[in-house]
């Protein structure tokens, strides 16, 4: 089951198509959308707002929902959510290869564009852990705004602060401590921040999506996404070696 979520910041709102069909063209049958957020340590599930067409659901971010999650459920399987105190495994319409995902579109005031996939698989939300992702492979440090977003989504109600960082391998500094919350749409700007090609996004806590933002001179908008690291090591010990690494920055960190 996935989850899927919206991107805010000053001057920057987003749009969310939500497709009623797999990826080999298969529609849900009696499946609709519905939206969870926090309010007073609780989860508060709901029916949102949104635009729904015979293929889609779209959902415009606002001020009160841009750290909302979307999920798909049957009546029944939505009925037996409200009576949790965490996230449930609904059902595996969206479990699905190549990924199920909806469409994220952001859009800032002057106009300018730029889409993204939004999924957040539901055992992700069962894990706490770190995140290590290389910033100076997607950073766009040319451009007028450069930044980060990490969203984290947790099955338990909590909004609890994490540690993120900036790291240098290079100088063997941290650049920047930052702190994000959990179950929340946070950003990093990289304002002040200069790319030597050894730059590290390291969050110590809680798991969640890196997705690198960036405003062109031209006002052009870009969003990128990064794989997990053990994705980028072959091998049966990948998951080992990624342990490590990131075991000896956390100690660098400290």
């Amino acid at each position: 089951m996935n989850y899927f979520f919206l991107l805010v910041k000053e001057d920057l709102k987003s749009n969310l198509s939500i497709p009623k069909f797999k990826n080999s063209g298969e529609f849900s049958k009696n499946l609709k959308l519905f939206g969870a957020r926090i309010e007073e340590q609780k989860w508060k599930f709901y029916k949102p707002e949104c635009i729904e067409s015979e293929n889609f659901w779209k959902v415009e971010s606002d001020d009160n929902n841009f750290n909302d999650i979307y999920f798909l459920a049957s009546t029944e399987q939505y009925d037996l959510q409200s009576n949790s105190n965490n996230l449930l495994d609904l059902n595996n319409f969206t479990n699905t290869f190549p990924d199920y995902r909806a469409n994220l579109l952001v859009k800032n005031k002057a106009g300018a564009i730029s889409s993204y996939q939004s999924e957040y698989p539901y055992q992700m939300t069962q894990r706490k852990g770190s995140i290590y992702s290389s910033i100076s492979t997607l950073g766009n440090f040319h451009a007028l705004e450069n930044g980060v977003f990490v969203r984290n989504i947790y099955d338990k109600p909590f909004q609890d602060e994490f540690d993120g960082y900036i790291y240098d391998y290079e100088s063997g500094s941290v650049l920047k401590k930052v702190t994000l919350i959990t179950n929340s749409c946070n950003f990093i700007s990289f304002e002040d921040v200069e790319d030597n090609g050894s730059l590290i996004l390291f969050c110590k806590g809680y798991l969640g999506v890196p997705i690198y933002f960036s405003k062109s001179k031209a006002g052009n908008l870009s969003l990128e996404h990064t794989h997990p690291p053990h994705e980028n090591i072959q091998g049966p010990d990948r998951f080992k070696i990624v342990s490590m690494i990131k075991k000896d920055l956390d100690e660098k960190v400290s």
